[in-house]
């Protein structure tokens, strides 16, 4: 109800805050009070701790709007740089052959191979739970995407190869975001060439299963790459994830993050406040120190700061990797990691 009256009311109460604030003592000027009156006072400090959570939301929230922001601007900027690119090829290549360019689209539109049985088969098997109509029913259109699709990829190759033909080099960098990796738990040499970023959550099970592909390239790629973790727990779907943070960093107070990360993630099924702290005795941790760390959230606001700066980046779930600052997003396999860290390895001519 008194939702509804202050929502109603809203306008009547600021015309009569401005009429009869000055009889009150009100000084426009002072910004720090919202309200005042006989026995009444409420500043922003208050206010804004009352609504802690709700602005914290909305922080994070415009976080990753600026985060998208750039995103769709870079990927805008990306296609119309390659459209316009294509454009002039096809006209290069006309002019060339003494045709129009709508015959070269005539050209390449016939190369393109009608999709196969087998090919149908398994568009329809790899998404059949989230068809809404029999395999019979649904044919038509798989036929008609696959090939949209196969006519698509046959103008990027043919494109690809005007490219080379009339040596065309791009340019454009790749998306990248400013993710801080100093200061965190890592692993390799600060000073390697290629740095990935994880956010991630304790809880999440596509998390704890990207472990050994990051174990692998640490492996395979020495030297050359360093691992940082940042925390990103989502404790609106994780119950204990925001505390497992927590009592990662109060470990890493004793010198044992990793050995945490790794005890947490092997049985992060059965994680509880009580769980960790019998983690931390079996690690050989002082316990009344990591015990009194963990019950006063003496880490709450490092955890905190990772997921503002993961929002910063446009992280929404978790893992999310950053290669040089490069997004990638999900459990990703080693291939794509792999690919991309010898991008970057390339382009800082970086022999492996």
């Amino acid at each position: 109800m008194w939702g509804m009256i202050l929502r109603w009311a809203t306008l009547g109460v600021v015309v009569c805050v401005l009429s009869v604030g000055p009889s009150l003592g009100w000084n426009p000027e002072q910004s720090d009070v919202l309200a005042l009156g006989q026995e009444v006072r409420v500043d922003r400090r208050t206010v804004e701790e009352a609504l802690e959570n709700e602005l914290s939301t909305l922080e994070l929230d415009r976080l990753r709007f600026d985060a998208e922001q750039k995103r769709k601007k870079h990927q805008l900027v990306e296609v119309k740089v390659k459209e316009l690119v294509a454009d002039r090829l096809f006209e290069l290549e006309a002019a060339e052959r003494g045709i129009t360019t709508q015959d070269i689209f005539a050209e390449v539109n016939a190369l393109a191979e009608p999709p196969t049985p087998e090919e149908i088969d398994e568009l329809y098997e790899a998404n059949k739970e989230r068809m809404r109509e029999p395999k019979e029913a649904m044919l038509p259109q798989i036929e008609r995407f696959l090939k949209q699709q196969k006519a698509r990829q046959t103008f990027i190759d043919y494109i690809e190869t005007l490219a080379d033909k009339y040596e065309v080099t791009y340019n454009l960098e790749p998306l990248r975001f400013e993710v801080r990796a100093d200061g965190y738990p890592a692993l390799g040499p600060a000073d390697a060439p290629v740095t990935i970023v994880e956010f991630s959550d304790f809880e999440c099970p596509h998390c704890a299963r990207v472990g050994p592909t990051l174990k692998k390239i640490a492996e395979d790629y020495g030297d050359k790459v360093r691992l940082v973790f940042r925390h990103f727990p989502l404790a609106s779907i994780h119950r204990v994830a925001q505390e497992a943070s927590e009592a990662s960093l109060c470990a890493a107070d004793q010198g044992k993050f990793w050995e945490m990360h790794d005890a947490i993630f092997a049985d992060q099924r059965n994680l509880s406040v009580e769980r960790l702290k019998e983690m931390a005795g079996s690690l050989g941790l002082d316990r009344a120190r990591f015990d009194e760390c963990l019950d006063s959230s003496r880490h709450a606001d490092k955890v905190l700061a990772d997921v503002r700066d993961g929002a910063r980046a446009g992280v929404t779930g978790t893992p999310a990797f950053f290669v040089n600052g490069r997004p990638l997003s999900g459990a990703v396999p080693y291939e794509t990691i792999a690919e991309t860290v010898e991008e970057e390895l390339a382009a800082l001519g970086v022999v492996r």
